[in-house]
């Protein structure tokens, strides 16, 4: 399976390639550079405040697939993307590796059945998309009020300091200090 939404479909080949694939989809083929290790599960999110532009987050894990590895044992890597919508380009990528995935975690939580009502004229929205060998699942939020999508969005957050402490991109660390500014409102 693979996520292939026109939002991110553009810059799906330069994200790959930063990470060290051939392009971004599950399965059993060697991934460069990694021991043999496959490709168990992605995802990408569109970061998209309302006056700013848009970032990409993507986090791959790759695992050996063989009896005797643990079941999420393997390596994460994370890149954060600023593309150019006119130019269908990144302008910046940085890419880091990560010790886990915190959003994984918040997205086995999920409580699609939790509601509350809200209305903005400014503010930040999301666009999350994952997949695994057997799933795949895209949905979309903004300012979040809800228990879970808080969490999702401080776990997005989370991964992309983590990116921008490890990769000690500028352009990582400026977008997430306004990032902040956004969810701290």
């Amino acid at each position: 399976m693979s996520i292939s939404p026109e939002l991110f479909q553009p810059y799906n080949k330069q994200i790959a390639e930063a990470l060290g694939l051939s392009e971004l989809r599950n399965g059993s083929w060697r991934v460069q550079n990694t021991d043999g290790h496959s490709l168990v599960y992605f995802w990408q999110a569109a970061v998209m405040p309302t006056f700013r532009g848009m970032s990409i987050l993507t986090v791959i894990h790759t695992q050996r697939l063989s009896d005797s590895d643990p079941v999420n044992s393997g390596k994460w890597k994370g890149a954060f993307a600023l593309p150019n919508s006119k130019l269908q380009t990144l302008e910046e990528i940085a890419v880091a590796s990560i010790p886990h995935d915190v959003l994984w975690a918040e997205l086995n939580q999920v409580d699609f059945t939790e509601n509350i009502v809200t209305s903005s004229r400014d503010g930040i929205g999301y666009h999350l998309a994952t997949t695994t060998n057997d799933f795949s699942a895209e949905f979309n939020f903004s300012n979040p009020e809800s228990a879970w999508l808080k969490r999702v969005e401080r776990a997005l957050l989370y991964q992309l300091q983590r990116i921008a402490m490890t990769s000690q991109s500028l352009a990582a660390h400026e977008y997430l200090a306004m990032w902040k500014e956004y969810v701290e409102r």
